[in-house]
């Protein structure tokens, strides 16, 4: 739900103009500068902190001649928590994996009982804008594939990862 800016570069071939095309947008969306010449280029898009307890989307349109891209935001709603990513797939023989959590609240998190025997906690480390929660998933000695779940949340809302983990594929000797 917090403001800030985003800047993106592109090459025009010809004139350009970039607008929020969205009508509600533009009470929080500016996009810096709106048109420029062929070349290479880049637009600022701002959005402004979204005080509000449902995410909110913008579109904006960057044309240049026939050209026609679309740059799609979506913004949070206060008291979000977002993780980097959905689920992991790992190797056999285990390792670890990050999972950045992005909220402006305490979050906790939780390894479901079923595989908290093979997902553990390893390190946590926080960074301006996320927290880094890392684990070790332990080497499978089952030949099946395994899966098992983290869930992260706030005093809002939650997310739920989920861990893949290969089965060892046995070698048959004849």
């Amino acid at each position: 739900n917090i403001g800030g800016s985003i800047s993106i570069r592109f090459n025009a071939t010809k004139e350009w103009t970039a607008d929020a095309i969205n009508t509600r947008a533009s009470d929080w969306c500016n996009v810096s500068p709106t048109s420029g010449p062929a070349g290479d280029q880049e637009i600022i898009i701002t959005v402004s902190e979204n005080p509000e307890v449902e995410e909110r989307c913008a579109t904006i349109e960057l044309i240049c001649d026939t050209d026609v891209k679309y740059i799609y935001l979506t913004q949070k709603q206060k008291s979000a928590l977002i993780v980097s990513q959905s689920s992991f797939e790992l190797p056999v023989t285990g390792g670890i994996f990050d999972v950045e959590v992005m909220t402006n609240m305490d979050f906790s998190y939780a390894i479901n009982e079923d595989c908290s025997s093979w997902i553990t906690p390893a390190l946590t480390k926080g960074l301006a804008g996320g927290e880094f929660v890392a684990f070790q998933v332990a080497p499978n000695e089952s030949s099946k594939k395994r899966a098992g779940q983290i869930r992260f949340w706030n005093e809002s809302c939650g997310e739920v990862v989920t861990v893949y983990q290969e089965g060892d594929k046995a070698s048959i000797i004849p």
